[in-house]
């Protein structure tokens, strides 16, 4: 039996933007941590943005 390997990860473009992604999430709570460190939730009350898309919005990298 062999042993079970992690899938590779591709390498990043040395050019390549930072990318805000979730680092870890915590189901019940709905807990959102980032790549850069943002602490957060991904609920959304009453119809508005949730912190997460709050934060993705404002760090979004626009394409020149």
């Amino acid at each position: 039996m062999s042993p079970i390997s992690r899938p590779s990860q591709r390498p990043v473009a040395p050019d390549a933007p930072f990318r805000h992604l979730i680092a870890t999430y915590t189901h019940k709570m709905r807990a959102v941590v980032c790549t850069c460190g943002f602490n957060g939730s991904s609920v959304s009350a009453d119809g508005k943005p949730s912190e997460w898309d709050r934060h993705i919005r404002e760090n979004r990298v626009q394409a020149v």
